[in-house]
């Protein structure tokens, strides 16, 4: 069994008994997986010691390839993002998105546009302007749901095909309604005013570096984010356990 030697995001860390660590990695062709990192709450593994979260690692690991448990062999941190610890609300975005990758994606399963989506949102949310770190973030939330194919339906009105400027974005429909579908639709879903329905139809087609100066943070960027984490929630089926660091640190 050769060992697997790939570049990956550290999604996620926990305990794993007394002296080691258990972490979560995803990576463009081995996709989702987990490592047993021996003895790297312990002094003899200071090697392991500095592999945190939201970071990018080289990893070298023995992985069998139906298996998405195996043991660390080494890592070596390639990126390491610094001004994500340093800010709460750049860390609380950074713990969304990898949850997102965590719970959106299956084991082993490679997709080489979601992790090329989450590198570029991790480089630009270490380095973006404390003023657009919300609205960062629901665009890396519309540009995941596409890698996963889960995406809103935003271009226009899923009923009727018709331009929609003000509408309801329906859960179960798929995307947008406009007012005069809107009364078939589900429950399940966000109003949204003409502003947010316009970010959220850039963000669908427009890479963050021509979009970053349409806003700065505020009450649009903010529906905008939080619409897309309940579309997601929906979609993928479960609840985010990050939202909650997320309130604390910005008060969505």
């Amino acid at each position: 069994m050769p060992p697997i030697d790939t570049n990956a995001i550290i999604i996620k860390s926990t305990d794993s008994g007394e002296t080691s660590r258990r972490l979560s990695f995803f990576s463009p062709n081995e996709g989702r997986f987990s490592l047993t990192a021996r003895g790297a709450k312990s002094k003899s593994g200071r090697a392991h010691a500095n592999l945190e979260p939201y970071t990018i690692a080289r990893v070298f690991a023995n992985l069998k390839p139906e298996a998405d448990l195996g043991t660390l062999s080494r890592a070596e941190t390639i990126e390491r993002f610094p001004h994500l610890r340093e800010d709460l609300t750049r860390l609380a975005a950074a713990a969304v998105v990898c949850e997102v990758i965590d719970r959106g994606t299956q084991p082993r399963l490679a997709n080489a546009r979601l992790y090329e989506y989450a590198v570029s949102f991790m480089r630009a949310l270490d380095a973006e302007d404390g003023a657009k770190l919300i609205f960062l973030l629901g665009h890396a939330l519309m540009r995941a749901s596409q890698a996963l194919g889960v995406a809103p339906h935003v271009s226009a009105c899923v009923g009727c095909g018709a331009a929609v400027k003000r509408g309801w974005l329906d859960f179960e429909a798929g995307g947008l309604l406009c007012p005069q579908c809107r009364p078939g639709g589900s429950p399940s879903g966000a109003s949204l005013d003409p502003s947010v329905a316009a970010l959220l139809a850039a963000c669908a087609i427009r890479p963050w570096s021509q979009i970053r100066e349409a806003a700065n943070d505020g009450p649009e960027t903010k529906a905008l984010a939080t619409t897309l984490i309940r579309w997601l929630s929906y979609h993928l089926e479960c609840e985010f356990k990050s939202i909650r660091f997320l309130l604390s640190a910005e008060k969505l």
